[in-house]
């Protein structure tokens, strides 16, 4: 088995990021929500591809409902979590 090493892996999955192409068809809050969850699909293969994917799955929440910033804080509150050093932006 051969193991890509984590730089390039890295690159590749910020790349899978970056692909817009069908950005034009899209709204941007739509654009956003199938990006996240792409990405999210992704973040599940392995541990290494969550950690590296985090940041970019958390870079901009949006909140609607006093339920979701309940649950937002939920998550937040969690011993092991490292996603409020992820959410750049509310």
């Amino acid at each position: 088995m051969h193991i890509l090493p984590p730089e390039l892996l890295g690159q590749i999955l910020e790349l899978i990021d970056g692909d817009g192409a069908a950005v034009h068809s899209f709204t941007p809050r739509e654009y956003s929500r199938i990006r996240k969850r792409g990405l999210s699909v992704c973040s599940l293969v392995c541990r290494y591809w969550a950690v590296r994917l985090r940041p970019l799955i958390f870079d901009s929440i949006t909140l609607r409902s006093s339920n979701d910033l309940a649950n937002f804080l939920l998550l937040l509150n969690q011993p092991d979590t490292q996603i409020a050093h992820a959410v750049h932006a509310l």
